[in-house]
Order: structure tokens, then C-alpha cells, then sequence
């Protein structure tokens, strides 16, 4: 399958007091029909707005989000918290039958599609009436899911959606969204800090640090062969479950601080914490370019590493 969704030198912007925050700066990104794209990166580095970007919530200062001709309808997002992301004013139907009201539909229709749409994330019929309060946080984030669902779309942003659930229930819902995946031929956005759930759903992933793409590549290239010296500091931090093995692991401790995204210096936004910093570092900033087939990389000694 082609391209369904893509985004060309995007930059978001915000002014304040002290200057220009650059929370998204100059990120280029294409995500396949069909697949799910990993996003990962600390907080703060812009995963989020990237994802309310391609979701169409935030109209970006720069660039421009494009979708093939295949792509009908709007974008749609799943939030991480399904406390606050749910309106404990409104009963589960109507929160799920909103967008199918702006849409036009009937009220039969809607409750119809309602009922179907719950059994589809594993909720009852019985449920329509009842109030988000009345749930647990892993059902409420099913209903967050359903109202995701409702105008049958082709693409939806999931801001970590399983970071603010029980373990026990994550795997639950991380099957559930394959499921969904493979059922209606949805294209995902995933982002996450859960670096073993992202190997596991992810087709391709993408690493961000300060609004910047430091390294992209297919799942399985990029945890079997990291070319930033980030993106290995970030994988070595993964937790294994395994004690002994974890005894063995090199972890690589960063040093200093996370810059500020206020008005950032020239030259690569992680040299400040780069054990492989020159001063070319300083001057140039580094382009995402090809340094392995099909393995991208934003770093001017990506074979040093």
C-alpha cells in the first residue's frame, strides 16, 4: 500500500514571553495505509503536537499535511487520559453518536450504530445510558475508542493511549486497536513512551528529541541497529524484565539537561548532551538523511556511533 498521510517540513510554533517556542521545527514524516507508525521520544519533545497536527486539531505555523486521494473523511484521535477526555456531563451514547449527529444521521441510525460500535470495543448495549464517572479507565478509554470510530475513519492519532491504564489492561487494548487495525484497514499514529509496546504494534517508528526527527526507520531495523547516539541512549533506558540480562545491559546515563525549545541555538538541538559533539555540531544542523537502506538519521557522524 501507498502513502496515506504525509507531512512536509512542519513547524509549530508559539510566542511567549521570552521568545519563540519550537515545538514541532522543520519535521517531515510519511505514514504508510494500513500501518501503524511508532512515535517516541521524552516529554516534551513534541510528539504530541505532531500528532495534533496530522490530526488536523492544530494548523501548523509551517509545512503542510497532505493525504492521498484513497483518504475520505477527517482524521480522528484517541487521547492518553480517558478521565478528562470524556465529557462526564454527556451519557456514553451521546459521546459516541456526536460526530454521527454533525454527520446527519437519524436518530435510529445512530443508535444502531451506537450499539454496534460499543460490541466492536467490547462494551454493552446496556452501557448507553450510564456516565463516564460509572467506568473504569480502561472501559472509558474503549469508549474513547468507539467515539474514534464512529465516521468510519481511515486514519486516527493515538496520543499514548494506554500510558494513564493499569498494566493489566494495556495488553488488552493494545490488542484490541490490532484487531480494529486489521478489521477496518486502519492507519494508526501510535505515540507512546512504552518503548516494548511500540516494537510490538509498530510498523515503523520514528524517534523525536526538541521538535526535531533525530532517526526513523522499519521496526525491526531500528531496534536492532540504532545510528543516533539518542535514539541509543533512549533504547538503552528500556526496562528488561529479565534481571540478569539487565545486569549485562550498558545503559547510557545522558548528561546535563534537556535545552530549552524557546528560541534554540544553531546546530543540532542534541549536542548539548552528545558524548560525540564537534564543533560542527555547532554550526550545522544535521538533515534526516539515508545512512542504511531505508534507515534515516539526523547526525554528522551516524557511522561513529
Amino acid at each position: 500500500m501507498g502513502i496515506l498521510v504525509s507531512g512536509e517540513n512542519l513547524k509549530m510554533h508559539f510566542s511567549v514571553g521570552s521568545g519563540t517556542l519550537k515545538a514541532v521545527d522543520g519535521v517531515n514524516i510519511r505514514i504508510n495505509e494500513g500501518e501503524t507508525y511508532g512515535l517516541v521520544g521524552e516529554s516534551g519533545c513534541g510528539k504530541s503536537t505532531l500528532g495534533r497536527i496530522l490530526s488536523g486539531l492544530y494548523k501548523p505555523t509551517e509545512g503542510k499535511v497532505t493525504f492521498s486521494e484513497s483518504f475520505k473523511g477527517k482524521p480522528q484521535m484517541v487521547f492518553q487520559d480517558p478521565y478528562s477526555s470524556l465529557d462526564p456531563r454527556m451519557t456514553v451514547g451521546e459521546i459516541v453518536a456526536e460526530s454521527l449527529n454533525y454527520a446527519g444521521v437519524d436518530r435510529v441510525k445512530r443508535r444502531e450504530r451506537v450499539e454496534e460500535l460499543l460490541s466492536l470495543v467490547g462494551l454493552k448495549s446496556d452501557h448507553i445510558g450510564r456516565y463516564p464517572h460509572e467506568f473504569s479507565g480502561g472501559q472509558r478509554q474503549r469508549i474513547g475508542i468507539a467515539r474514534a470510530l464512529a465516521v468510519s475513519p481511515k486514519f486516527i492519532v493515538c496520543d499514548e493511549p494506554i500510558s494513564a491504564l493499569d498494566v493489566s489492561i494495556q495488553a488488552q487494548v493494545i490488542n484490541m486497536l490490532e484487531d480494529l487495525q486489521k478489521q477496518f484497514g486502519l492507519t494508526y499514529l501510535f505515540i507512546s513512551h512504552d518503548l516494548s509496546m511500540v516494537r510490538h504494534i509498530s510498523h515503523h517508528v520514528g524517534v523525536m528529541y526538541l521538535g526535531r526527527m533525530m532517526e526513523e526507520a522499519e521496526v525491526d531495523d531500528l531496534y536492532r541497529q540504532t545510528y543516533h547516539p539518542y535514539t541509543k541512549a533512549l533504547f538503552s533506558s528500556a526496562a528488561i524484565p529479565d534481571p540478569d540480562l539487565a545486569a549485562k545491559t550498558n545503559r547510557i546515563i545522558l548528561q546535563g539537561d534537556v535545552p530549552t525549545p524557546i528560541n534554540t541555538p544553531p546546530g543540532c538541538v542534541f549536542r548539548s548532551r552528545c558524548p560525540k559533539a564537534a564543533d560542527v555540531c555547532a554550526g550545522e544542523r544535521p538533515e534526516l538523511r539515508e545512512v542504511a537502506p531505508n534507515h534515516l538519521c539526523a547526525c554528522h557522524f551516524p557511522n561513529e556511533q
